[in-house]
C-alpha cells in the first residue's frame, strides 16, 4: 500500500498528529510533497495546535523541509473525499 493510502487508511480512526503520519513516508521530501497533494485535492486537512483549520497559503511553510516541532503537533483529519477513495 502506497503511503498516501496508508494515510487515509490511518486516518479512518480520527485525527493524528503530522509527526506520526511523517513515519509512513520514506523521505521527507516525498512527505512535504504528498501533504501538499493530498490536501490541495481535499482529501485531507491540517488543523494547528489550537485545532483552527490552517489556509492553503500557510501549507507552503509547514512542509518546506523538516517538520518543526510546532508544526509537528498540527493534526491532520480525513474528509468524506478521502475517505471514498479507500
Amino acid at each position: 500500500m502506497s503511503p498516501e493510502l496508508e494515510t487515509l487508511d490511518q486516518l479512518l480512526g480520527g485525527e493524528l498528529p503530522l509527526r506520526t503520519i511523517r513515519g509512513l513516508f520514506p523521505t521527507t521530501e516525498v512527505f512535504n510533497t504528498a501533504m501538499q497533494w493530498m490536501l490541495s485535492c481535499g482529501d485531507v486537512r491540517l488543523f494547528d495546535d489550537k485545532g483552527k483549520e490552517l489556509p492553503r497559503w500557510a501549507w507552503r511553510d509547514i512542509f518546506s523541509g523538516e517538520l518543526d516541532a510546532k508544526a509537528a503537533l498540527f493534526m491532520l483529519d480525513l474528509t468524506e473525499q478521502g475517505a471514498r477513495k479507500l
